[in-house]
């Protein structure tokens, strides 16, 4: 006879799973962390949509490189969580709470939205950055010779 017991660790994220047999009272536990919630999976779809948002700026745009400004996005919003780490921690200090026992993870979500939003601050300064740059191709066939008439 087998029985087989499963633990689920909320905080840490994690499920451990036991096994007893009958016949000997030793149980072989498995332990494993589930990565649903985990702060890198969560943190590369950012970085994804940061790229694509970014991405199609640029051909928006017609700019032949986009990957600086993709680079710089992600360093930003990876400075801006940060940022956010920090003011949570300070906070924190502040109001004299302990902040050992809350789990990484959770922390990492609340400095997500300082770090969202100074990526999207730096996606709209592109855009306006851009914007005032930019020349349509179609517009830009018209005005071509009349600058250089003389009257």
């Amino acid at each position: 006879m087998k029985l087989v017991l499963k633990n689920l660790d909320i905080k840490g994220l994690a499920l451990e799973t036991c096994s007893y047999s009958m016949p000997s009272p030793e149980a072989n536990c498995v332990y494993s962390d589930f990565h649903v919630l985990s702060s890198q999976n969560n943190t590369m779809i950012l970085i994804y949509f940061i790229w694509k948002y970014i991405n199609d700026l640029s051909k928006q745009f017609n700019r032949e490189k986009s990957w600086p400004a993709v680079l710089v996005g992600v360093i930003i919003y990876l400075a801006g969580n940060f940022l956010g780490g920090i003011i949570i921690g300070v906070g924190c200090l502040m109001m004299d709470i302990n902040i050992d026992e809350v789990n990484d993870t959770l922390i990492n979500l609340m400095a997500w939205p300082v770090g969202i939003l100074v990526t999207v601050l730096y996606y709209q300064y592109l855009k306006k950055k851009w914007a005032s740059e930019y020349v349509d191709p179609e517009l830009a066939l018209d005005d071509i010779g009349a600058e250089s008439e003389v009257d």
